[in-house]
């Protein structure tokens, strides 16, 4: 008898079985639906697509300032860089506020002051009319302490010129010159008044006068037309000496054959910028005023505890009415869900992060909405989205971004909300099983 090799019967084994899987699989793909297999193909999701062409999805809008609270939404304090300048109606103005004066040199004079200087380190980064290198600033004592909570309508009330945070009785210093816009500037330095230093020495030195030293003010010249940004307060890396601006001044007692040297850093700054809200009819985002835009949304056409499979939002940039500084235009926007309008109070408020579509020209698009569009959903329909310039531009740029409104005169450029939602099954309709 002819003896089988056990190799040889696997293999034809192996291949039967193959051939009997496919067959049923095979059969089993043309089978019809069974009777519980007909019920359930009436009890499928309804997947219906939703546009703000056919229904009015963004119901309003509106532009406004928003003053920045104390932290950690204030990184414009003690932050890497100071703001001074004139744009149009732009207008940014710095206060410094310096730590450790000596307590012992209140003796001294300003005989015995050989020099005082401020010296500053611009960065590359501004904000207006770019073409000319001109710049300039003046320095005065501030007599009222800023504090975390002090804004521009704090520091200007009622839109006055004057401030009652400035003594603008003496002029401390002044800067009048050319400043490049190269990656790192040359610095810059401002020749400080005599009677400043005696001034703040015989106050360190006083226990009562102390806590008056509240630093000096940066006020731009009236003749620029451009916004300058400086390192501050941190501003200073691994790889250099340091940016921070610095206060030295060089004197020499009356008995001492050889000079001394004092150098003095801020402890405290921070700068204010202020600006208007553009006439035209458009959304607006300004980074350092905080200029934003409020989006209203209804989407109640969207039946209650439906799935949001998308939510697409493409904003109409309009570069006409942009204006950006030396580095370029933003191409990175935010929307913020207001929580104020939702039934739902416990929900946190959170981000969205749209940008500069390169397939398409001039659209901002935002891609991933499903998740607050379902949160309006089964809060009432109802909903706001702040529309705000990114995180790190919001308070150190001031590069302004325009987009058309839902009444744009030219359909095609309306902001355009795009959903995809499906309806659950109505298990309890008649001839449900």
């Amino acid at each position: 008898m002819k003896k089988i090799r056990p190799a040889n019967f696997i293999k034809k084994l192996s291949f039967f079985s193959v051939v009997i899987i496919v067959g049923i699989l095979y059969s089993a793909c043309n089978e019809e639906p069974t009777e519980l297999g007909y019920s359930l193909v009436q009890d499928t999701l309804i997947v219906t697509p939703l546009t703000s062409d056919e229904v009015e999805l963004i119901t309003r809008y509106e532009n406004y300032i928003y003053r920045l609270p104390t932290p950690p939404s204030r990184p414009t304090f003690n932050s890497i860089r100071l703001q001074v300048g004139k744009f149009d109606d732009f207008k940014s103005i710095s206060f410094l506020r310096f730590g450790y004066w000596p307590d012992s040199l209140a003796h001294l004079n300003e005989d015995n002051i050989l020099s005082a200087k401020l010296k500053m380190f611009p960065k590359q980064y501004a904000f207006g009319d770019t073409n000319s290198q001109d710049f300039g600033f003046k320095i005065y004592k501030l007599q009222r302490l800023f504090r975390l909570e002090t804004d521009w309508d704090t520091l200007f009330p009622g839109g006055s010129e004057i401030s009652p945070f400035i003594d603008y009785s003496r002029e401390f210093g002044s800067f009048s010159g050319q400043v490049n816009y190269e990656y790192y500037p040359d610095s810059i330095e401002v020749d400080m008044s005599k009677d400043y230093i005696i001034e703040m020495l015989r106050m360190k030195a006083d226990s009562n006068l102390r806590e008056q030293m509240y630093g000096i003010a940066l006020l731009p010249d009236e003749n620029i037309n451009v916004i300058r940004q400086f390192w501050g307060n941190s501003g200073y890396d691994e790889d250099s000496t340091g940016y921070l601006p610095l206060l030295t001044f060089i004197y020499q007692e009356d008995d001492a054959e050889e000079p001394d040297t004092v150098s003095i850093t801020p402890a405290i700054d921070i700068s204010y910028t202020d600006g208007d809200i553009p006439d035209e009819n458009l959304l607006f985002i300004q980074g350092m005023i905080s200029l934003r835009s409020d989006l209203w949304f209804d989407v109640s056409e969207i039946p209650p505890f439906s799935g949001i499979h998308s939510a697409i939002l493409d904003l109409h940039y309009s570069p006409e009415f942009s204006i950006w500084g030396n580095l370029g235009p933003d191409s990175l926007a935010i929307l913020s869900l207001a929580v104020d309008t939702l039934e739902n109070k416990d929900i946190i408020s959170r981000d969205y992060y749209g940008g500069m579509d390169t397939t398409m020209e001039n659209v901002f698009r935002f891609p991933r909405l499903s998740s607050v569009v379902e949160i309006w959903n089964r809060s009432g329909g109802i909903g706001r989205l702040i529309l705000r310039t990114q995180d790190y531009y919001e308070f150190y740029r001031m590069n302004r971004s325009a987009f058309y409104t839902p009444d744009a005169e030219d359909p095609a450029k309306r902001p355009s909300l795009k959903i995809v939602y499906s309806t659950r099954p109505d298990f309890n309709r008649e001839g449900s099983k």
